[in-house]
C-alpha cells in the first residue's frame, strides 16, 4: 500500500512540473494566491469618460473586447488590422457608430506578468491616439480581471498597471441633460465567486440605483447551462439572476468561454463575447441613454 501511494504521489509530482514548465503560468494555476475577498470588498465609484458627455445626441457605441491574452505563445496576433478597422468606425458618417470608450472584459494578461500588463497598455494608448486624431478626446479603456491575469500572483502587476487599478466598481453615464443617463457595473470573478463582501456592497449600489444598467464580468452566469465555465457557486449565481432582474439590469456582458452566445433572461440578457485573440473577434454596443436601450452588434471581425 506505501509503495502504490508512493507511486501515485510521484506520478502527481511529474504531471505537475510537465504542466508547470509546458506554460508560463506557474504554480498559480492550481492555487489563488490572492483571494477575490481580499480584493473586492467595496464597490468603488470612478470617473465617468469625458468622451461620452462631448457626444452629440443621446446615442453613441462603446467597443467590447475580452480574452485578449497578450504574453500568448500564439504568433498570429494581428493589432494593426484590429487598428485600421477602429480608424474606419471612427470615419463613420453615423456619429452613434463612433466608439467612445472600451470595455475589456478579462484575460487581458495570460499569466499575469508586468511585461504582459505593458503590452496591453501600449494597445489601449494606441487606440486613445487614434480616438483623439479623429476627435474623440478622453478615449478610456475599463478593464476587469479574468483568471488569467490573477496567474503567478498577477493582482500585485494589475492594480500597479492596468486602470482603474481596482477590480470592482462603477460609473454613470449621462450624454445630454434630456437622457436618464446608464449605470456601468464592473465585477471581479477572477476566481470564479464574487465572494459575500462584493455581493453585499453589489447589492446595496444597485438597489439604491434607479438607471438602466450595464453590467460586465469575466466568468459567465449561465453560459447556456456549461456549469465547468460559469460563476461556480450555484447560490451565489442565482442571487446574481434575482439581483439583475429586479434592479433594471438591461445587459450582462462577459468573457472566459471564448464563444458568442446571447441568452434571454427575462428582464435582461447575457452576451458571452468571442476571444479577441483566439476568435479575432469583438462587439459594438449602441447604446440610446434617452430609452435606456442597447443593441449589440456581435461577432465583428478584424
Amino acid at each position: 500500500m506505501k509503495v502504490k501511494s508512493a507511486f501515485a504521489a510521484a506520478c502527481f509530482l511529474v504531471l505537475a512540473c510537465c504542466l508547470f514548465l509546458s506554460c508560463n503560468l506557474g504554480f498559480y494555476w492550481f492555487v489563488f494566491g490572492e483571494d477575490v475577498e481580499d480584493r473586492a470588498k467595496e464597490i468603488i465609484v470612478i470617473d465617468s469618460p469625458d468622451s461620452v458627455s462631448e457626444t452629440t445626441g443621446e446615442k453613441y457605441s462603446v467597443l467590447v473586447v475580452t480574452d485578449l491574452h497578450f504574453g500568448s505563445e500564439r504568433t498570429d496576433r494581428d493589432d494593426e488590422a484590429f487598428y485600421e478597422w477602429f480608424k474606419k468606425q471612427l470615419a463613420s458618417d453615423d456619429e452613434s457608430l463612433k466608439p467612445r470608450f472600451m470595455i475589456c472584459l478579462g484575460d487581458i494578461l495570460d499569466g499575469g506578468h508586468k511585461e504582459e500588463a505593458e503590452e496591453y497598455n501600449n494597445f489601449a494608448d494606441k487606440l486613445a491616439d487614434l480616438a483623439e486624431e479623429a476627435g474623440i478626446h478622453g478615449f478610456t479603456s475599463y478593464s476587469i480581471v479574468g483568471n488569467h491575469d490573477l496567474y503567478n500572483h498577477g493582482w500585485s502587476v494589475w492594480k500597479k498597471k492596468v486602470y482603474p487599478d481596482t477590480s470592482f466598481y462603477v460609473f454613470n453615464t449621462k450624454s445630454d441633460s434630456q437622457s436618464q443617463g446608464m449605470s456601468w457595473y464592473f465585477l471581479d470573478t477572477g476566481n470564479g465567486t464574487l465572494g459575500k463582501p462584493q455581493l453585499d456592497s453589489l447589492s446595496e449600489t444597485m438597489e439604491n440605483d434607479t438607471r438602466p444598467k450595464i453590467v460586465s464580468m469575466h466568468y459567465p452566469l449561465y453560459c447556456g447551462g456549461i456549469v465547468q465555465l460559469c460563476i461556480q457557486n450555484s447560490m451565489e449565481r442565482n442571487l446574481l439572476m434575482s439581483l439583475f432582474a429586479r434592479n433594471n439590469v438591461k445587459l450582462v456582458l462577459e468573457g472566459h468561454a471564448h464563444r458568442t452566445k446571447h441568452y434571454d433572461c427575462g428582464n435582461f440578457e447575457e452576451h458571452l463575447i468571442s476571444s479577441y485573440l483566439y476568435s479575432r473577434a469583438f462587439t459594438l454596443l449602441t447604446v440610446d441613454e434617452k430609452s435606456g436601450s442597447v443593441v449589440s452588434h456581435p461577432d465583428l471581425e478584424y
